[in-house]
């Protein structure tokens, strides 16, 4: 019999997290069925769901790259993360020089070509920040919530007949 002078506890879930650490966009990726197979080897050998290795691939991939700023684990740029990408370049040449050559490296092994020599040498190929006077092209620095709103509202509702 259960009794009623107590209220039942409420369970706690996990902490809600921060609206900036949300993640606001998907990524669907179109694979032949071996290739899922091989991808969710991997990721259980890493512990980690598939979603989560894919995700982790593609965040060290553009951490290799010079010319990206830095960001975290979930993918999201630091604010203080110092100099722009093309600032670093004059700022600390030898070490920007040498990731460079790790990622043509690594962008050899995987894409059999060495990276372009103007991707480095090219302003334009570096990230576009508000800091280095570009901004990205397709950020208007809107809200996502916000721009998600107003691209619903833009949508034209179905007409049935």
């Amino acid at each position: 019999m259960v009794s009623k002078g107590f209220p039942p506890k409420k369970k706690r879930g996990p902490v809600a997290r921060d609206v900036n650490d949300i993640r606001h966009n998907r990524l669907t990726l179109r694979a032949h069925d071996d290739l899922m197979k091989l991808l969710s080897l991997r990721a259980s050998e890493a512990g980690l769901s598939r979603s989560a290795y894919i995700e982790r691939l593609l965040i060290n991939w553009l951490r290799a790259d010079p010319r990206n700023p830095r960001i975290d684990n979930m993918g999201k740029m630091s604010p203080s993360a110092g100099p722009t990408p093309f600032e670093a370049r004059s700022t600390e040449p030898l070490r920007i020089a040498e990731r460079w050559n790790r990622f043509s490296q690594a962008h050899e092994l995987i894409f059999g070509q060495n990276a372009p020599r103007d991707w480095f040498e090219d302003a334009d190929s570096y990230w576009p920040a508000a800091v280095g006077g570009h901004l990205d092209p397709d950020d208007s620095g809107d809200d996502p919530k916000e721009a998600e709103a107003r691209r619903l509202a833009a949508k034209k509702p179905r007409q049935r007949y």
